[in-house]
């Protein structure tokens, strides 16, 4: 028999009658609500330790998303494996962004030190010029004008390439978990899009009939449409 936790109360009735309600509770009822609200609080908290997990998870799906249409022409083209595919496609990427950062990092730099460079200078002319043409002053006090700008924009630009470099030291030293972050991103993605099918049968099976003709066009239109952007 299990066993009950009672709770009483008590009414008068006009100074003659008692009467007496009885509230019988069972305790594995007890227990249930006691366990349903832990569930509750280790879900939640879960959630919260996880949520970069799930953030990394949604963004490989989006990208598995628009590898699709690359995918399928491979497969359908040549007749390669999935997983060749998306290999080929992630070697091709890699290879896309190595040259991409090896282009632009020299630009970037050289324009910074042009900056550096010719900045107060290209002002200076620039305010004369004004200062000449349009009979202003820009500036205030006996040496108002260009000297005082250059000085001006020789400092904001030595703070902003400080800034500048600090910023490249910190994603520099950040590159750990940044690593770690792109190769987890990189693992889901790939089993997305290498077990498509599979995955997207799996996904629909979990849902009644009348919803998997609409769930499923619109998996095929996310598709078409991400990979097309």
């Amino acid at each position: 028999m299990d066993a009950q936790a009672d709770t009483g109360t008590t009414k008068q009735d006009n100074g003659d009658n008692t009467m007496t309600v009885r509230i019988t509770i069972e305790m594995k009822v007890i227990w249930r609500i006691i366990f349903a609200i832990l569930l509750a609080l280790g879900a939640l908290w879960a959630i919260g330790e996880a949520q970069s997990l799930v953030a990394l998870i949604g963004m490989s799906f989006f990208f598995s998303l628009a590898l699709q249409p690359a995918v399928l022409w491979l497969t359908n083209r040549y007749g390669w494996r999935r997983g060749s595919a998306v290999g080929a496609i992630y070697v091709g990427g890699f290879i896309g962004t190595i040259a991409m950062v090896l282009i632009l990092i020299p630009a970037v730099t050289a324009l910074a030190e042009a900056i550096g460079a010719g900045g107060a200078v290209w002002l200076n002319s620039g305010i004369d010029w004004i200062q000449d043409t349009f009979n202003v002053t820009i500036g205030s006090g006996a040496a108002a004008g260009s000297s005082e700008w250059a000085a001006i924009v020789d400092e904001n630009l030595n703070t902003w390439i400080s800034n500048l470099f600090g910023s490249v030291f910190g994603i520099v030293t950040s590159g750990i978990g940044l690593v770690f972050n792109l190769a987890t991103m990189a693992m889901f993605t790939f089993y997305f899009t290498a077990d498509a099918p599979r995955f997207q049968r799996t996904v629909l099976g979990l849902l009644p009939d009348h919803r998997q003709h609409q769930v499923g066009w619109a998996w095929d239109q996310a598709i078409i449409q991400t990979g097309g952007y």
